[in-house]
């Protein structure tokens, strides 16, 4: 740690300060001949009196503690596991060993974040509830919210690249601002899959009011295919659509 004292005007404020002691001893101590102790100690007393008050000269100048505390940090890596339900590889043994291998190779440079996203994203473990969509936009909300104070120097994610919740990965990587890199996971084959791609509604509603909601669905590769959209509150059917 490097500390330093700084002042607006120190070259004025030494300057005052030597004065004003000066002055003030010379005066308390020698404008008359009446002290009757010996010369030496009429010096060290006059020199104190001075010293303390050109101290207190200067504090009057408000003087600037200025401290440095330099901390060097490695770089910070993100290893972020899809562990969705639609993904069979990732409880593969090899996989795992595979996928732990790859981070441990950087842990000597880096230092490496281990995280897990569905249907939230977390560092720990997620619940066979928050396995069953997959949200891209959460997890680079979470990276945001969670490292950007941090030195990312990539992430790193392992998925099939299939989402069926929230934004299109492919305008989300703009805002964690760093390298991605993805291991690319399963197939490219298009399932039939239904997904809630957005929700619209009233931010402020009043007790007793009632107020519309529009909820867009998206079908993927479900040509001819009837479906039924089931809106609930706390268990009571508020609404359904064929």
């Amino acid at each position: 740690m490097i500390s330093s004292i700084s002042f607006p005007d120190a070259g004025i404020a030494l300057l005052i300060a030597i004065l004003t002691g000066s002055l003030y001893a010379a005066f308390l101590y020698f404008r008359e001949n009446k002290f009757s102790s010996p010369n030496y100690a009429t010096y060290i007393l006059a020199f104190l009196r001075g010293f303390v008050v050109g101290l207190i000269i200067i504090l009057l100048f408000s003087p600037v503690i200025k401290s440095l505390k330099e901390e060097i940090k490695p770089p910070m890596i993100v290893m972020a596991q899809d562990v969705s339900n639609s993904l069979e590889v990732q409880k593969n043994q090899g996989f795992i060993d595979n996928w732990n291998s790859l981070g441990g190779s950087f842990a000597e440079d880096f230092n490496v974040k281990n995280v897990r996203f569905a249907t939230n994203t977390t560092e720990d473990t997620l619940s066979a509830a928050e396995k069953k969509s997959t949200s891209f936009s959460g997890l680079f909300k979470y990276v945001d919210e969670n490292y950007a104070d941090q030195n990312v120097g990539a992430v790193i994610m392992s998925t099939d690249g299939i989402f069926n919740e929230g934004s299109n990965p492919l305008y989300l990587d703009a805002f964690i601002n760093t390298p991605l890199y993805i291991v690319a996971l399963g197939d490219t084959t298009k399932y039939k899959d239904l997904m809630v791609s957005d929700v619209f509604y009233n931010k402020i509603v009043y007790l007793g009011d009632k107020f519309s909601l529009q909820i867009d669905i998206r079908a993927l590769s479900a040509p001819n295919t009837a479906s039924k959209l089931i809106v609930e509150n706390n268990g009571k059917n508020c609404g359904k659509k064929p």
